[in-house]
């Protein structure tokens, strides 16, 4: 019976790491997303003013989408990996 207790606790630590990664993925996505939604929506004020070419725009666009990808991805990531681990349980 001790054996089993121990692949449990060893379980639930691997567990936690699991979460603690995946956290720390969303979390730097959605600081990404947010940095690029920030950038873009900074050049959209001062496009009007012609201070910022359209290409600089679109680069911004580019990167909001990218990082937008990016953190659906690390959130896709974190609920096929606790769906793996209730399965487990």
């Amino acid at each position: 019976m001790p054996v089993k207790r121990i692949e449990t606790v060893s379980m639930a630590k691997a567990r936690y790491a699991r979460d603690d990664r995946n956290n720390a993925r969303i979390l730097k996505a959605q600081m990404a997303y947010q940095q690029a939604l920030n950038d873009y929506n900074r050049r959209i004020q001062y496009g009007g003013a012609s201070a910022v070419s359209q290409e600089d725009i679109q680069h911004a666009l580019i990167a909001v989408n990218n990082s937008k990808a990016a953190l659906d991805k690390a959130i896709q990531k974190y609920r096929r990996t606790l769906q793996a681990d209730q399965r487990q349980l």
